[in-house]
Parts: structure tokens; C-alpha cells; sequence
């Protein structure tokens, strides 16, 4: 056995290095293509002409027939809202030179009718179409002036509405499209950004938690924080009846996905809100995210190329092509495009824009590549045992 094993080894083929090294090629080759597969490509900067190009815009809708609703401000032309259609015609909705009209805008949020809401003055609920905007006026039912931060309507046409009023963030709901309900009772401590409708009876609320350090009380903590809400859509006062608080982060956009779930993208961490109570968290921090309703993409700060998604499969990792070339400010989705708006490193207001569907040609090229990789991996390494099988044979 020792003489036969010996003269197996003496053997040699000429080509045994030339094979091996074009093995080793081969190799590296499909490494680096298996790694270039990981990158999103297509993204680039948004040169087309737009009614906001160069102002800065502030908040930004795009609705899902394609047209763009934006609140903008540009030093020489002030705060306006404009409504540009997909086809590039745009209007005025809120006059720039009427500086209460537009300076005090508080949000967009795109409605299911397809009109957008927005407030911007007190007591007032605005409804916009293309060419038109209708006032919900509400000084007749209060006493007291507020402003309003948020809203969402459910199914049945139930308002609730995020409002500020006697130094407090609360809410007010609207029954039956014209009964204004009384205040919630808040803690001064909580600072709600937004209002998302669960199922029925069932809102929620997300914002930051204040708290006060011992060391510095002028300087609270922010912590991330999660409010339910019950209101039927009575005239009954809308009630807070749980909250919870997460990690020290600051809540800075907020999602309802197609499945129910409320994904609460913060600083630091991520929300996924489930149900009262049923709240899961993962660590990501994020600087925007935007969402189809069915995925979520998170991105970072200027400079960086880290891309997240979470969607039915979980947190995915993907890398961009090239750097963030902008610092996100808003951000919209349209037509399997996501649109960032932001500064460049120069100061100047720009549109960072890539193609989400090319997901699934990475996710196709990655698995043709695998299975490429493998399958001549075994063939190659098949032949090889075969042959020392064979050459085995002789001794």
C-alpha cells in the first residue's frame, strides 16, 4: 500500500498548475460577481425640471397617480404649496406671497381619495385636489385656538386629528364629519408626531418621551414612544389607555404597511407595531425611510451606501452603487421610484433618485450566479476525483 501510495504521488500532469490556476480565476471571478450582483445600481441625481427646482422643499407628496405635491421655500419666492402634475403642468395652491397661508403649513398626507391634507392655519383642515383646495373650518365649534399636526381618517370617514393647543401636543376626533370631540387628557412629557389609524376602535400615536436629566434638567433625553388610542368615532373624548417607551432616538418617519403592521422608523431603532401592545423592535439607525406599502427602505446620512429594507422577509442589507450624494430631508415614492429630496455636500437642493425594482434582478442574478457557481464547482471537482479514481486504479 505504502509502494502504491508513493508512486500516486509521483505522478504528475503538465498542465496540473495551468489547471489549477485557471480554477483559481475562476474562483475569484465569481466572487466578485456574486458581490457586484449585492449592489442596487441606476441611482442618480434627478436633472429633469421641476416647478420646485431650487427651493428647498420641506415635505413633499407623491400621490399615486404620479403627480407631485410639494410645501417649499426659496428666499426670494417664500413658502409656497405647489401641485405639479405627472405631465409637468404645475399650479400654485397656496399663494407665496400671502406668507400666513403657507409658512405655517404643518404636514402633507396623501388621503385615499387621492386628495391631499394639510393645515396651515388654526382650527383648519385643507383638502387638496389638482386645482382646487376646500377648508374644513373649526373656530365655530371651540372656544380655544389650536393647531393641527396630523390627521388620519379611517374606512368609515371617522377623523382623528393631532392638534396642539394650550402648550400640549393632543387629539381631537371629528364624528360624524362634524362633531368636534374635547381634547385628550396628555402628559406635557410626550411629544406625538403622528396618528395612524390599527383596526377598529384603535389608533396610534408615535413621537418621543421627554425626559428630564438629573444632571442637566434643561437637556432632556428623547426617548422613542408608542401611544394607543380608543375612540369609536363618538363624540365621546378620545382616550390614551397604554404607552409604552423605547430606546433614547428621535421617531422620524412612519409607515402603514399592506398587512396592518405600523412601521415607526427612528434614529436608532426600528418599530414594528403589530397589534395593543404586540410591539417589536430591531436595531437600525436611518436618517429617511420611504415605503410602497409593502416594503420599507431605510437610508442613512450623506456620504454613505447602506441601503436596509424590511418587508414579509425580514431586514435585507443591500449597498448602493455610489455614495448618498445628498443629506435627506423628505422623501416619496412614485411608480417603483424612490425620490429623496435633500442637500448636496455644496449646499445646493437636489433629487436622489433609483429604481426599486432592480431588487429583483439583484435577488435573480445573486441565486442564477449561486447556482452557476455550484454547479461548476461540482462538475470540476467530479472530474478531478474521477481521474485520481482512475489513476488509482493503475497502481
Amino acid at each position: 500500500m505504502v509502494e502504491k501510495l508513493r508512486n500516486f504521488l509521483r505522478q504528475e500532469s503538465e498542465h496540473q498548475w495551468l489547471s489549477l490556476f485557471v480554477f483559481s480565476l475562476f474562483v475569484l471571478a465569481g466572487a466578485y460577481a456574486i458581490s457586484v450582483t449585492s449592489h442596487y445600481s441606476g441611482g442618480a441625481i434627478d436633472e429633469s425640471e421641476h416647478s420646485f427646482s431650487g427651493h428647498q422643499v420641506l415635505d413633499v407628496v407623491y400621490t399615486n397617480n404620479g403627480d407631485v405635491v410639494t410645501h417649499t421655500y426659496k428666499e426670494e419666492f417664500g413658502f409656497a404649496l405647489m401641485w405639479e402634475t405627472s405631465d409637468g403642468e404645475s399650479e400654485i395652491l397656496l399663494n407665496p406671497n400671502n406668507v400666513g397661508d403657507s409658512t405655517h403649513l404643518s404636514f402633507l398626507k396623501e388621503l385615499n381619495d387621492g386628495s391631499v391634507a394639510f393645515s396651515a392655519r388654526e382650527n383648519t383642515v385643507s383638502f387638496a385636489t389638482e386645482n382646487a383646495v376646500e377648508n374644513l373650518d373649526f373656530s365655530d365649534d371651540t372656544d380655544v385656538d389650536f393647531a393641527i399636526f396630523d390627521l388620519q381618517i379611517e374606512s368609515s370617514g371617522h377623523m382623528l386629528m393631532l392638534v396642539y393647543e394650550d402648550g400640549e401636543k393632543t387629539v381631537r376626533g371629528l364624528s360624524d364629519g362634524q362633531t368636534l370631540t374635547n381634547p385628550m387628557v396628555v402628559s406635557s412629557q410626550d411629544d406625538w408626531i403622528s396618528i395612524e389609524h390599527l383596526r377598529a376602535d384603535i389608533w396610534v400615536l408615535t413621537g418621543m418621551h421627554l425626559a428630564s436629566g438629573i444632571s442637566n434638567p434643561n437637556s432632556p433625553t428623547t426617548y422613542m414612544s408608542v401611544g394607543f388610542v380608543e375612540w369609536d368615532g363618538s363624540s365621546a373624548t378620545p382616550v390614551l389607555f397604554s404607552k409604552q417607551t423605547f430606546d433614547d432616538g428621535q421617531i422620524h418617519s412612519v409607515h402603514v404597511l399592506s398587512n396592518g403592521s405600523i412601521v415607526a422608523a427612528g434614529t436608532s431603532d426600528v418599530l414594528i407595531i403589530e397589534d395593543v401592545n404586540e410591539i417589536s423592535t430591531f436595531e437600525l439607525s436611518s436618517a429617511t425611510s420611504i415605503s410602497n406599502g409593502d416594503t420599507v427602505w431605510f437610508f442613512n446620512d450623506i456620504g454613505t451606501y447602506q441601503v436596509a429594507l424590511f418587508n414579509d422577509d425580514g431586514l435585507l442589507m443591500r449597498q448602493l452603487s455610489m455614495k448618498l450624494p445628498l443629506q435627506p430631508t423628505v422623501s416619496g415614492f412614485s411608480d417603483e421610484m424612490i425620490y429623496m429630496h435633500g442637500q448636496d455636500q455644496f449646499g445646493e437642493q437636489i433629487v436622489f433618485s433609483f429604481d426599486t425594482s432592480l431588487d429583483g434582478s439583484i435577488q435573480s442574478g445573486r441565486g442564477f450566479l449561486n447556482a452557476s457557481f455550484i454547479f461548476v464547482c461540482s462538475i470540476t471537482f467530479g472530474v478531478m476525483f474521477w481521474n485520481i479514481a482512475l489513476i488509482w486504479k493503475k497502481y
